[in-house]
């Protein structure tokens, strides 16, 4: 193994331990002792992100839920180096955030467009003005609500009776905001941040939640405030088998290792059509990834797997050759009926298991816990078309309008239904929830 990849490997382990994770935990522990006891939770709004939105519609029962101070801070979208493809970025948190508000109880609608600049201007000065007020969160849902809506009037109605800052001083506030959210370590907008640890929207308030009341935070004995949706299960075998899903997937993912397991298992229980589309990782594609984004992803990945009780952690990284070694040999494991086996044996070596798959010696044990011949892949790895393949993999990926894994794109029960996609392990309930709509004939 090359060094740098070996030290690189080391390095993810540590950030992706549990260990770790009590060590960043460690300095807030001290800090909340100092300030007499108080939980100070932070959120990082910027006013033209759609899950933005629908985090600061839960910052009300947040605050009444738990026993917490809340910071609000204006910030700027992602830098280029965090988001190189900011419009295609910005046109699915549109939809994704329209397709899973309703599930969560919340509002927004995919105007099919960003609000205009003037608009986000006036928005973001409203809010500026209010940093201070304890009603802020619901002054914020109220100005997120007519500026997704296009209501200018109502902007401007807000406005009159809420006062605004100028555009100079909003702008200096929303760069106290990203000082404040360099300083912390993180680039993305709609972040909470408490006690060391990042929790990204709606999506992760559980995690959040879990640990205020471990902290006995909670203020009596309330529900969660925002708990994630439950699965769904189609009534009908038979007519989940006429719906198809597409499963975008990598061997570098580390949310691709936490959820395909699930998805394997799920399909082969509902009696889905699953097809594996495997493609080549990000960083291979020309999408950067920065240290800080790595981190938060590791970090978040360790989260999620120990909510689902995945094993997840002892990684040996395998950017570059090892990704394609291993993709070398899809082809030939689907010619065999052992596809998806043969994934999942990747993915989980790799970021489980600890297994090197740029050597021979891991490779091979890859395979053979596949019952397949290894003498039989080493002949495979010669060939060069998988290539096209996995090339068409990705175009297909893309023509989604997606470029993250894991992705999910539905078709079915007939052309009429159309097609639904989306990205992300995070998503895995609204798939199961797709899927069994589609089956069951409703809507």
């Amino acid at each position: 193994m090359q060094f740098q990849r070996l030290l690189g490997s080391l390095v993810a382990r540590g950030v992706a331990s549990r260990t770790w994770r009590e060590l960043r935990q460690l300095p807030s522990a001290v800090e909340h002792r100092v300030r007499g006891g108080r939980r100070v939770l932070e959120f990082f709004h910027q006013v033209d992100d759609p899950h933005s939105h629908l985090a600061v519609q839960c910052l009300a029962g947040l605050r009444s839920a738990y026993a917490i101070d809340l910071v609000i801070h204006l910030v700027r979208p992602p830098a280029l180096t965090e988001n190189p493809s900011p419009e295609t970025y910005r046109n699915w948190a549109r939809r994704d955030a329209a397709d899973v508000a309703p599930h969560y109880g919340l509002k927004f609608e995919d105007p099919g467009a960003q609000p205009p600049a003037d608009q986000v201007s006036k928005a973001r000065a409203i809010l500026s003005a209010a940093l201070d007020r304890a009603s802020l969160p619901e002054l914020a849902t109220a100005v997120g609500q007519a500026l997704w809506s296009g209501d200018s009037a109502g902007l401007d109605e807000i406005a009159a009776r809420h006062g605004a800052d100028t555009d100079s001083i909003a702008q200096a506030r929303e760069e106290l905001g990203e000082a404040r959210r360099r300083r912390l370590g993180h680039y993305a907008a709609g972040m909470f941040h408490f006690g060391g640890e990042w929790y990204w929207g709606v999506d992760r308030l559980l995690h959040l939640e879990a640990r205020l009341a471990a902290l006995g935070a909670a203020v009596g004995a309330n529900p969660p405030v925002m708990p994630r949706p439950s699965l769904q299960s189609p009534r009908s075998r038979r007519d989940a088998a006429r719906i198809r899903v597409e499963c975008f997937a990598s061997v570098r993912s580390p949310y691709t290792a936490i959820v395909l397991r699930r998805v394997v298992e799920w399909a082969d229980a509902t009696g889905v059509q699953l097809e594996l589309r495997p493609v080549l990782p990000m960083v291979m594609r020309g999408v950067p990834l920065s240290r800080a984004k790595g981190f938060y992803i590791l970090a978040d990945t360790t989260r999620e797997a120990d909510r689902a009780g995945v094993r997840f952690g002892r990684l040996t990284d395998p950017i570059g050759e090892p990704a394609e070694r291993a993709l070398a040999l899809w082809p030939w494991a689907e010619s065999r009926g052992c596809g998806s086996r043969y994934l999942l044996s990747c993915v989980e070596g790799a970021w489980a298991d600890g297994i090197d798959l740029g050597s021979d010696r891991g490779l091979a044990r890859v395979v053979e816990r596949c019952n397949l011949s290894w003498v039989e892949a080493r002949r495979e790895l010669r060939k060069r078309d998988w290539r096209e393949i996995i090339e068409g993999n990705r175009q297909a990926l893309y023509d989604t309008e997606l470029w993250g894994v894991p992705s999910f794109r539905v078709t079915g029960p007939d052309p009429a239904a159309g097609t639904w996609h989306c990205w992300g392990q995070d998503r895995f309930w609204r798939l199961t929830r797709e899927v069994a709509r589609r089956a069951d004939g409703e809507g």
